[in-house]
């Protein structure tokens, strides 16, 4: 379907206005087909949301309906209630059991020395080399590279127009 719409563009326009008219053509075919295939999709969703909200529809309208509680014709006093529900739970407890053993930590109170010193391990030197490359690095990473270059070509700029308008 693309490819007549197309062809078909590139014909009209070929024979009204030569080369650029074909061109012409081939978008205007494919813009009309474009905007006819949207258009058929469009329908088609909107016919597949029609159907997916007539089954919704058809679910409410067959499920059956709930079936009510049953009401009890006498109700008994709250307090009788309260006592039929209420769990009834025995503790026995006894602060001297001896089946519970006596909690002796294994540590003293104080601590018998201070914690041991670490050896302070030397820094090595950086070399020559590095101290020269890591200002570079920092200037390189930090902060925004374009403006960095930026200033520096304008700097390049500035000395050279002084140096032209001195000659």
């Amino acid at each position: 379907m693309m490819v007549f719409a197309l062809l078909l563009g590139a014909l009209i326009g070929g024979a009204l206005a030569g080369f650029t008219g074909a061109l012409a053509g081939v978008l205007f075919g494919y813009a009309i087909w474009s905007l006819l295939s949207y258009r058929n999709r469009l329908s088609a969703l909107e016919q597949e949301v029609q159907d997916l909200r007539g089954r919704i529809d058809r679910s409410y309208r067959t499920s059956p309906s709930p079936i009510p509680a049953p009401v009890r014709e006498s109700a008994a006093p709250p307090d009788r209630l309260a006592a039929e529900v209420a769990p009834h739970f025995e503790t026995h407890f006894t602060p001297d059991d001896p089946t519970i053993p006596e909690w002796n930590p294994d540590w003293s109170e104080t601590p018998s020395a201070e914690p041991p010193v670490r050896d302070q391990v030397p820094q090595p030197q950086p070399s020559p080399f590095q101290t020269f490359l890591t200002p570079t690095q920092d200037f390189l990473a930090g902060g925004s590279l374009l403006v960095k270059t930026g200033i520096i070509i304008l700097f390049v700029g500035v000395s050279f127009m002084v140096k032209y308008a001195a000659e």
